[in-house]
C-alpha cells in the first residue's frame, strides 16, 4: 500500500490573485459593507473554486512522477482552456457580485426610514402642507436615486429632477448637448431670466465654469478650470515641503514667506486667470458681455479681477425656481 505516496509532488492548479485583487480593489470604492451581501460573495467565491478544484484536478497515477515538459508547460492547450474558464467565471462572478450591490442598494434606498421625518422640516419652520412640489439638480447620477427616494419619504413630493426631457427653454449648441452639467444649464438659465445676453456665467465651486450665452440666447459653449481649492489641495499633497493654508487674501503679490507665495499664487493667479479668460472670450464673441459669477469661493477672487462682475450666490436657486414653473404640471 506504501509503495506510492498518498498524495504525490504535484504543481499547485493555480496561485493567480490578479483578478481577484483587481476587483477587490474597484470594488471597495463603494464601500459595500452589508453583511447579507458580504457573506455570499464568499460563499459564492469558495463554491465555483471548489469546483474548478474538482473539475481540473490531476490524476493520481501520475503523481508519482516527474513528467514531460509538454503536459506541464504554459502554452499547452488544456491551460488556454483552464484560462478561459476561469476568465469567464470571473466575469461572471464580477456581474453577480454587481447585480447583488444594486440589489442591495435598492433595498436600502427604498425602504428609507426616519426617526422622525418631520423633524427636518422643523428646523427650518415649514410644514409638509407647504410644499407644493420638488425639483432636484444634481451632478453625481449615482446618488439621484437616493435623494429623490429621501424627498418622496419625508415630504410625500415626487420631485423634478434636471436631465434629458427637461424643457429649459435653452438652445444649447454642444457637440453633445446631453453632456453639459445640469448645474450650468440652470444657472444659464437663472442668468437668463434676470439679465441681458450676451452673458458669461462663471461658477466657483471644485472646478471653476464659463458658461457664454451668446446674443441670441444660445449656450455656446464654455470653459472648465480647476478650482481654486482643487489647486491648493493638489499642490500641497504633491509637493513635500508645501503645507495646506487657509484660504485668506494676501496683503501683497510678492510674498515674503512660504505661506504668503502660495496664498499670493493660487488667489491672484486665480483672479488673473478668470480675468484672462474673459478677455479672450469677449475678443472671440466680438463684443462686451455681462459677467455673472455665483459659488462661495468667488467672493474671495472677484475683488482682485479687473472686470466688471456680479455676484449671484442664489443663482442656482432661482434657474430651479424657472425650471420648475417651466415644468410643473397644472391640474
Amino acid at each position: 500500500m506504501l509503495d506510492s505516496p498518498f498524495y504525490g509532488t504535484s504543481t499547485k492548479l493555480r496561485i493567480i490573485s490578479y483578478l481577484r485583487q483587481e476587483f477587490y480593489g474597484s470594488f471597495r470604492q463603494y464601500q459595500f459593507h452589508a453583511i447579507l451581501g458580504k457573506h455570499l460573495l464568499y460563499t459564492f467565491y469558495l463554491e465555483y473554486y471548489n469546483l474548478l478544484d474538482f473539475a481540473f484536478s490531476q490524476r493520481q497515477e501520475h503523481d508519482c512522477f516527474i513528467d514531460t515538459v509538454q503536459e506541464f508547460r504554459a502554452n499547452s492547450f488544456l491551460q488556454h482552456i483552464h484560462h478561459f474558464l476561469l476568465c469567464f467565471l470571473n466575469y461572471l462572478f464580477l456581474v453577480g457580485t454587481i447585480q447583488l450591490f444594486h440589489l442591495t442598494l435598492d433595498i436600502s434606498t427604498t425602504h428609507v426610514r426616519c426617526h422622525d421625518n418631520d423633524g427636518i422640516l422643523e428646523i427650518y419652520h415649514i410644514a409638509p402642507d407647504q410644499l407644493d412640489g420638488a425639483i432636484v439638480s444634481s451632478v453625481v447620477p449615482p446618488l439621484n436615486r437616493t435623494i429623490l427616494a429621501a424627498i418622496r419619504k419625508i415630504t410625500g413630493l415626487n420631485a423634478m429632477l434636471v436631465g434629458s426631457g427637461m424643457k429649459t427653454g435653452l438652445n444649447i449648441l454642444m457637440d453633445n448637448p446631453k453632456s453639459v452639467g445640469s448645474d450650468m444649464i440652470v444657472n444659464a438659465v437663472g442668468a437668463l431670466a434676470e439679465h441681458e445676453p450676451p452673458i458669461i456665467i462663471i461658477e466657483m465651486g471644485t472646478a471653476t465654469t464659463m458658461s457664454v450665452i451668446d446674443k441670441n440666447g444660445r449656450y455656446v459653449g464654455g470653459a472648465i478650470l480647476p478650482g481654486l481649492r482643487v489647486s491648493l489641495d493638489s499642490m500641497s499633497a504633491s509637493t513635500a515641503q508645501l503645507p495646506r493654508i487657509s484660504l485668506d487674501t494676501p496683503r501683497h503679490v510678492i510674498g515674503k514667506n512660504t505661506i504668503d507665495c502660495m496664498r499670493s499664487g493660487v488667489i491672484f493667479g486665480n483672479a488673473a486667470m478668470i480675468d484672462g479668460m474673459l478677455d479672450r472670450i469677449e475678443e472671440e464673441l466680438g463684443e462686451k458681455t455681462s459677467i455673472i459669477a455665483t459659488g462661495g469661493i468667488s467672493k474671495i477672487v472677484l475683488p482682485l479681477c479687473s472686470h466688471t462682475i456680479t455676484y449671484d450666490g442664489a443663482l442656482l436657486m432661482k434657474g430651479l425656481l424657472h425650471l420648475y414653473e417651466k415644468n410643473r404640471r397644472t391640474e
